[in-house]
């Protein structure tokens, strides 16, 4: 689990992790305030799209991963209007 802040409405935070093809993957996402709205977006090694989701306080996706290597998960205020604060959590399952 970790914790970050969006400062800016137009903020964008990344982070990253290390997968295998097939691994399954729960990704969670929740404001904790300041009214963030979640939204995520999950990229492949290759750099193209793999899911996103947004929400009001709380946005979760469950994934299997279809390539090994490096993802690359964008977090942001989904109505781009916000700033506050979130946690973050990413579990295999």
């Amino acid at each position: 689990m970790a914790s970050g802040t969006i400062d800016s409405i137009a903020e964008l935070d990344t982070y990253t992790f290390n997968g295998t093809a097939g691994d399954s993957i729960v990704f969670q996402m929740r404001g904790t305030s300041g009214g963030v709205d979640p939204r995520i977006q999950i990229y492949r090694p290759d750099g193209t799209l793999l899911d996103s989701v947004a929400s009001d306080n709380f946005a979760q996706r469950n994934i299997v991963l279809e390539q090994d290597g490096t993802y690359t998960v964008l977090i942001n205020d989904n109505g781009v209007n916000e700033a506050g604060d979130y946690s973050i959590s990413l579990q295999r399952t």
